[in-house]
């Protein structure tokens, strides 16, 4: 009858009441609404919602039966904002209501990760590195009160201290981040290496000290990884280097508390811990929930504050490359430093700033993966072993923007973005997705955004890009960039030459 028609539904919304097949997927929705909206202070966008959500609702239901599909989904994302938008829905009546549920829901007690992991160091028998802290004022000393620092206190503070002079904060948990197979491993490799021996990597001082390398993904081939990188580098000692052969569960404070011994017993002057990577030491989480990501910085900063270490989290990116880290923002914003790798042509890797809370962002700097081969003298047969070896080759790029490989880097990628059907644009609006293309040159080639405008006015104007009309998943007519075939044909040419 029409009262049944208009009740409230027991998940909020006001309108039809339904059966209970979709129960989990509008819960589902809403509730990563909630956190959107909390985490941003406004609404998301269909794609976004979408994107944050799906992950959650897929991992827990039979996408075998009728109704579950991405397609369903997709429609009651759209439906669910529709409403909202229109204040319909009782739980969430208002923005400043949503941002209220998402807030309540991150509210909820946590472990307390910190007290667990300190005693777990302080039983294994050593003095904490961390002891030595900024000296409080008399009046400040009270269990009962927070710590305030005066203009005095502030001015006798340290300054910043690195691990890597202007690249990784000594102390400080740092990301660094790109997708998948394009190298993060070997240069994160590398850096520790340089940084157990005490030599300068990428030119930078560093300071020497134990280091712990975390490895959930292809252990089989960090034995060859550090023989070959030895074998470049025979003059450096790298008795400071320890492997784990698996990543702790960081939300298990059991085992986050056996790293804090780990550290303090086996490899005492302790100055790294990488974790490679933060999906692995994370399983059953939702990278998308603020909360689960929270869990993670948390058992990080325990770590890094017990036991006086830096931490490097190795993380994937989205689909997108350019729109940063996979999941939940939290792990930006909790990130003193955040660093981005990208593959480039042929070997070269390039590696950027996003974040550098207590510095400069440095230039983006440019490696080769160089390969190196050897013979392995214990197979009975000889056979020849390789590995790649990272080589910083400068911070600037050989020739000034726009050079033939960054015109190539730039027509590729606008060409598969457009035959992929998510073509950049020139329109600002745009960016929010990563496809206004003026920023994505800007981002990617170290340059002003002014200039990258007008250098993609002037491929506009001599006809290198253009712009088409092609319609989006829902066949709305849109505008977007197209690179010509025969600008397409010379790019292969050159890279044939």
């Amino acid at each position: 009858d029409s009262n049944q028609d208009r009740a409230v539904s027991s998940l909020g919304f006001v309108g039809n009441v339904t059966d209970g097949r979709e129960a989990y997927m509008r819960n589902t929705i809403l509730a990563v609404l909630g956190e959107l909206c909390a985490e941003h202070g406004a609404a998301p966008t269909t794609e976004e919602l979408f994107e944050a959500a799906w992950p959650q609702y897929s991992a827990n239901v039979d996408l075998t039966r009728e109704g579950r599909g991405q397609d369903e989904f997709l429609r009651k994302v759209r439906y669910t904002l529709n409403r909202f938008d229109m204040g319909r829905i009782a739980s969430m009546p208002t923005l400043e209501a949503a941002v209220a549920s998402g807030l309540a829901k991150k509210a909820q007690s946590q472990p307390n990760m910190m007290a667990t992991v300190q005693a777990a160091y302080d039983g294994a028998g050593a003095v904490s590195p961390m002891s030595d802290k900024p000296a409080l004022n008399a009046s400040q000393k009270d269990d009962d009160t927070f710590q305030l620092l005066d203009a005095t206190d502030l001015r006798n503070l340290p300054p910043p201290q690195w691990l890597v002079d202007g690249i990784i904060p000594e102390n400080g948990l740092t990301f660094l981040y790109g997708q998948r197979g394009k190298g993060k491993s070997f240069v994160t490799l590398d850096a520790a290496l340089h940084i157990a021996s005490g030599s300068k990597w990428l030119g930078r001082d560093t300071k020497a000290g134990g280091v712990i390398y975390c490895a959930g993904e292809g252990l089989a081939g960090y034995g060859v990884r550090v023989e070959g990188w030895t074998r470049q580098h025979a003059a450096l000692d790298v008795g400071n280097f320890r492997l784990m052969p698996l990543v702790p569960n960081f939300r298990d404070e059991k085992e986050v508390a056996k790293l804090a011994r780990t550290i303090k017993q086996q490899l005492g002057d302790a100055k790294l811990i990488i974790i490679d990577t933060v999906a692995r030491a994370i399983p059953g989480a939702e990278e998308n929930s603020s909360k689960d990501m929270g869990l993670f910085v948390a058992a990080c900063d325990a770590i890094r504050q017990t036991c006086g270490v830096a931490v490097i989290g190795v993380h994937h990116s989205g689909k997108d490359d350019e729109r940063g880290m996979r999941g939940s923002s939290a792990l930006e914003g909790a990130g003193d430093a955040v660093i981005h790798l990208r593959r480039l042509e042929g070997n070269l890797v390039e590696i950027t700033a996003d974040k550098m809370k207590d510095g400069e962002e440095f230039r983006p700097i440019i490696m080769a993966l160089d390969k190196v081969e050897w013979i392995d003298d214990r197979d009975p047969l000889g056979k020849p072993r390789s590995t790649l070896v990272p080589k910083m080759q400068g911070e600037d790029r050989s020739m000034a923007f726009p050079n033939p490989v960054a015109m190539g880097s730039i027509l590729r990628t606008v060409d598969t973005a457009w035959k992929a059907g998510e073509p950049f644009s020139l329109q600002p609006q745009r960016r929010q997705f990563g496809k206004y293309l003026p920023a994505y040159i800007a981002r990617m080639h170290n340059q002003k955004e002014e200039f990258a405008r007008s250098f993609c006015e002037e491929l506009l104007a001599k006809n290198v890009i253009q712009i088409e009309r092609y319609k989006d998943e829902n066949y709305n007519v849109k505008n977007g960039i197209s690179v010509g075939d025969f600008v397409m044909d010379e790019v292969a040419d050159d890279d044939e030459n």
